[in-house]
């Protein structure tokens, strides 16, 4: 993964319905097919077919950021770690 590609991933996330996402169960059958769908303050989300999509799909909303956060993250662990190793190189 580039720098760009998480870009346009934060990009995305920024862009999305604002968190928390919900899954909701959905006990009523109106023949639509759905067991469920996936709601964010007012605002409908997504209707869902399996528990685990839905589940998914709502923790998504938070999962995304926070992993797109560690990433760049760790790549500035390792842009120091790198910088301290070449300097102790040149030094001998």
């Amino acid at each position: 993964m580039t720098h760009t590609d998480l870009s346009a991933i934060e990009q995305r996330a920024e862009e999305a319905t604002p968190a928390p996402w919900d899954w909701l169960a959905d006990d009523y059958d109106h023949g639509s097919g759905y067991t469920g769908f996936v709601e964010a303050a007012e605002s409908h989300v997504a209707d869902v077919i399996a528990v685990g999509d839905a589940t998914f799909i709502a923790h998504a909303r938070t999962d995304i950021p926070a992993l797109c956060s560690a990433l760049r993250t760790a790549w500035e662990q390792i842009a120091r770690l790198e910088a301290k190793i070449e300097a102790m190189e040149q030094v001998g």
